[in-house]
């Protein structure tokens, strides 16, 4: 019995054996099949072993693993997914449950089982923290949230799958997922950089393309549509698919529309109209090709697609190509149709946002018409408007109106108001600033003027240029700063007549008051010849004969003169009459002068020039040696005009006319009668000058020598005896004899203690102690000044001086405290912020930070358009920037640097460069550096530093070929110095 038992265990021992065999067998069988990709096969094989009952744990659990990924690949995704969950479920220890938790959230995922796949990979983290997949994971759990548009807690996910990179299968999608997150956000400039790495990293990947185009798709989206065309252009985008190209060309299409190179959004356009794409984009195109058309002034093209946009339906669209039919057949001068679809809109659509524009479009109608009371009625209500652009354009039309009716000041406040609601650069904001600079032009107030046309000019070059440097010109002319008026009226070239007409006039006024006669008679020539007939023509004649003066071509002076007079009859002041006959007189013609100059006295007896022709007819005779004609001349405007201010000089020239004859002592009765009876005249100093020479033509050379003294001694009460006096220290000043100068003050001090001089003495003392370096009586010297007065101009060099010298001694507090003597007592001195300025500038130097910020305030404050205003705007945007306060810098130097065109707005435009290049704004740098290269050329140390920025920037940003350009330029401006040095130096670490 027992045998048989045995024999019976032995026998299920062998079926055991052979079935495991089997299963075995099965199993390779069906991982031949998997791997021979015949995943349908396969999965009959696991699903045998499955089923079997004699299979342990280990093999059923990879049965059901390989089951689940048979099925994936044969799309039965729903059947894998009970394959997984059996395994997880059933087998927990198993090897392939942390694979077949990933699995199932891949398959919940792409079966749109968002909540499932969390939680079967929230589990799979849980569970292998250390996994080999862990970024896999955290990749499907960002995929999962963000099809569910939570994209907060997809970005956190994608961003723990991007730093588990090792560990994830799908780390290029991820990154490319991630910048598609931030694109969602609004976040354009991380979705740029996470799109740019994939570009950088894995270039080859099929998602590169896409990455391409949606950096352009981004730089559209911030409104950069330069950089979108760039970025929409790169040849890699033709891997692109069709659906996607479509996307691409939309976006490049409107990129260069907003660019205005409409013939290349047209031709993509009209491409994509006729493509596969949904009819609303197709409406879109449509428009924007309407909109094309519009802008090149194909205004019947552009009504003809916008009426038929109009009558499609009454969407968005329709109601915008309302509006710009009627715009469109405005343009086309129709105005009755353009009027009556104005209406057609207001009844249709009366509270949509466009109806104000259209109020202005009908405002803008009767505006051209000369319309203009309506007009401005109807454009009133369009300034009403909610709608900014609307309300700024409506407001820059009333300025304009105004400004035909020639009422500045009206005109003015509404382009300011216009600017006010208007913080974009667009064209409303240009035209209303052009408005209000020419309203201030006309209201005399010339530097406000120059503010917002120079704005204009600096920033918008080509907006309306022949204007704005017209009016810039005009400016420059009302406040005599010619250079700047000729540079303006050069760039205002004009085929506009009038304009032309004004031009050529003010480079000729221009020109005439620099002296610069060659080039205004050029141009007052030119206008004569182009515009001869205007009324203006005798007064153009006038200023063309005072320039021919002015160049000394008497000759053609007075001919033109003669004409005017004689021919024109043209005699419109004993002025130009006497100019007439100067002309004559310098021309050579001195026998008709002297009988012009006789004419001119009988002509104008009562003008306050017959006694100056009376001189002039001595002088005459002077100047050719007819000396006793001459003097009978002088004596004859002695007697003629006993109340001539020129008696003195005619006593004078008396003098000089018996010393040219050798009579010396005839020329000293009439030197000594200037002195004697005239002893308050500016000519004293000139007649002791005479008896001087005088006594040396005598070989009287101790006289000579001693005149000084002598006239001191025989006139010590006279008026101008302390000025004759104190001449003896400017003499031995001015030769730089600064010890004889010392004791010729010093002696002037002794003698004149209470001359209102005395401080000009003590001054000119200090001055020439400073040249000898003696700063111990410099200083006391200057400190004598200030105790004399503190009030006088004098004193304000003093105390200046006084505080440069103290604070190369480093002692700032007793230079701040000189300049707050003067500064307590000037009030309202022209040159207090001067003053002001210094004293920041030693506060700055003494580390008294909190101090000069509060005086450069006051000087910026309450002396707003002088230089030092400026100087302090600059100084004070340098302390910010030391102390990289950015946000305050900028404005500061931006100001003066837009509004100076001199060494100080070069200054500033250097360190507002500096500014951004300290943020790392190296565009913005560029930009203002380059700034100082094009506008302050003329100033060589900040264009040198700007050129050596430049290089430092485009360096930063790896474009080492320009870099090497700057440095180069600068070694073109400098063979040596400290500029040449830094060049060298960065060449050679390039």
């Amino acid at each position: 019995m027992k045998r048989k038992i045995i024999l019976l265990s032995l026998m299920i021992f062998c079926l055991a054996t052979v079935r495991a065999q089997s299963l075995n067998e099965i199993f390779d069988k069906a991982a031949e099949l998997y791997n021979q990709k015949n995943y349908s096969d396969s999965y009959r094989y696991y699903s045998i072993i499955i089923r079997s009952e004699g299979a342990n744990a280990g093999t059923k659990a990879a049965a059901l693993y390989y089951a689940g990924e048979s099925l994936i690949n044969t799309s039965d995704y729903s059947a894998a997914a009970t394959q997984f969950e059996t395994l997880i479920s059933d087998y927990p220890f198993s090897n392939y449950h942390e694979l077949s938790l990933l699995r199932l959230g891949e398959i919940y995922y792409n079966s749109g089982t968002y909540r499932k796949c969390r939680e079967r990979l929230f589990y799979f983290l849980e569970k292998y923290p250390g996994s080999a997949h862990l970024g896999t994971a955290y990749f499907w759990l960002a995929a999962s949230y963000a099809a569910e548009n939570k994209y907060y807690e997809a970005e956190e996910y994608f961003n723990l799958s991007i730093s588990n990179a090792t560990t994830n299968k799908y780390l290029v999608d991820a990154i490319y997922s991630l910048g598609a997150v931030y694109e969602k956000l609004g976040d354009y400039q991380e979705a740029i950089s996470n799109y740019d790495e994939l570009l950088s990293y894995y270039g080859d990947s099929d998602l590169a393309p896409l990455a391409q185009m949606r950096i352009g798709v981004c730089y559209f989206k911030i409104g950069d549509y330069t950089t979108t065309t760039l970025e929409l252009s790169n040849p890699i985008l033709e891997k692109l698919s069709d659906k996607s190209r479509i996307e691409k060309d939309y976006y490049l299409s409107n990129a260069f529309m907003r660019l205005g190179e409409y013939d290349k959004a047209e031709k993509l356009m009209s491409k994509l109209v006729v493509s596969d794409i949904s009819e609303d984009t197709r409406r879109k195109i449509t428009y924007n090709l309407g909109w094309i058309k519009f802008q090149h002034k194909d205004y019947e093209g552009a009504y003809e697609i916008f009426s038929s946009l109009n009558r499609t339906s009454n969407d968005t669209i329709s109601v915008y190509a309302l509006f710009w039919s009627a715009e469109s057949k405005r343009y086309m001068n129709d105005r009755e149709e353009a009027d009556r679809l104005y209406r057609e809109f207001i009844e249709n659509y009366p509270n949509h946002p466009l109806a104000s524009k259209v109020n202005l479009s009908k405002g803008a109608l009767l505006f051209e018409s000369a319309t203009q009371k309506d007009a401005e009625s109807i454009l009133k209500h369009a300034a009403a408007s909610d709608d900014l652009e609307t309300k700024s354009r409506a407001l820059t039309l009333l300025g304009e109106l105004k400004l035909k009716e020639k009422k500045y000041a009206e005109a003015r406040n509404y382009f300011s108001e216009a600017l006010s609601v208007n913080n974009s650069y667009n064209e409303p904001y240009k035209r209303a600033k052009l408005g209000k600079g020419i309203s201030e032009f006309y209201l005399n107030k010339y530097r406000d003027a120059l503010n917002d046309l120079t704005f204009l000019y600096n920033k918008f070059r080509d907006f309306e240029k022949d204007k704005v440097n017209f009016y810039m010109a005009e400016s420059y002319l009302f406040l005599s700063e010619y250079d700047n008026a000729i540079k303006h009226y050069n760039l205002a070239a004009s085929d506009d007549r009038l304009l032309n007409k004004q031009v050529i006039l003010g480079k000729a006024y221009a020109y005439f008051n620099k002296k610069d006669f060659p080039n205004s008679v050029y141009y007052f020539n030119d206008y004569l010849k182009k515009y001869g007939n205007e009324k203006i023509s005798k007064e153009v004649k006038l200023r063309l004969a005072d320039s021919y003066f002015g160049m000394k071509n008497f000759d053609k002076a007075s001919a033109i003169y003669e004409d005017l007079f004689k021919k024109e009859n043209a005699i419109s002041s004993a002025q130009n009459y006497y100019q007439y006959c100067q002309a004559l007189y310098k021309a050579g013609k001195t026998a008709q002068a002297v009988i012009e100059f006789s004419n001119l006295q009988k002509l104008f007896p009562y003008s306050n020039y017959t006694d100056d022709a009376q001189y002039v007819i001595g002088w005459i005779y002077f100047q050719q040696n007819q000396y006793d004609w001459a003097v009978d001349n002088y004596l004859r405007l002695i007697r003629k005009y006993p109340n001539s201010a020129l008696i003195p000089i005619a006593y004078y020239s008396i003098g000089d006319s018996y010393y040219n004859m050798g009579q010396y002592d005839s020329a000293l009765i009439y030197y000594e009668k200037v002195l004697n009876e005239y002893p308050n005249t500016s000519y004293i100093i000139d007649a002791v000058n005479g008896i001087q020479y005088s006594y040396i033509a005598k070989d009287e050379i101790d006289k000579a020598v001693k005149i000084i003294d002598d006239f001191i001694k025989r006139y010590p009460n006279q008026k101008y005896s302390d000025q004759f006096y104190l001449k003896k220290g400017d003499i031995f000043y001015s030769v730089g004899e600064y010890d004889k100068a010392i004791n010729a003050y010093y002696d002037f001090i002794n003698r004149y203690q209470t001359s209102a001089l005395l401080k000009n003495a003590y001054y000119w003392l200090g001055k020439s102690a400073v040249n000898i370096n003696n700063d111990t009586l410099a200083i006391a010297a200057f400190n004598q000044v200030l105790n004399l007065s503190l009030t006088s101009d004098i004193s304000v060099s003093a105390a200046l001086e006084l505080s440069n010298l103290y604070s190369k001694q480093k002692q700032f507090d007793s230079a701040v405290e000189t300049l707050n003597k003067v500064i307590g007592k000037t009030g309202e001195s022209k040159r207090m912020p001067e003053l002001l300025f210094a004293r920041a500038l030693i506060e700055v130097k003494s580390n008294n930070l909190e101090k000069a910020y509060q005086t450069f305030e006051r000087v910026i404050n309450y002396y707003d358009g002088t230089l030092f205003a400026d100087k302090a705007k600059v100084e004070t945007g340098k302390l910010e920037l030391n102390q990289k306060r950015y946000e305050s810098a900028i404005p500061l130097l931006r100001e003066v640097a837009e509004k100076r065109l001199d060494d100080i707005g070069a200054e500033a435009q250097y360190y507002l460069g500096l500014s951004y290049m300290e943020q790392e704004q190296f565009n913005e740098a560029i930009t203002a550096f380059v700034r100082v290269r094009s506008v302050f050329a003329a100033y060589d140390d900040w264009y040198t530093r700007s050129l050596l920025r430049l290089g430092d920037c485009y360096l930063k940003l790896n474009d080492k070929k320009l870099a090497r350009e700057m440095y180069r330029a600068v070694l073109r401006r400098h063979n040596s110095g400290e500029y040449a040095d830094e060049a060298n130096k960065k060449l050679k670490r390039l």
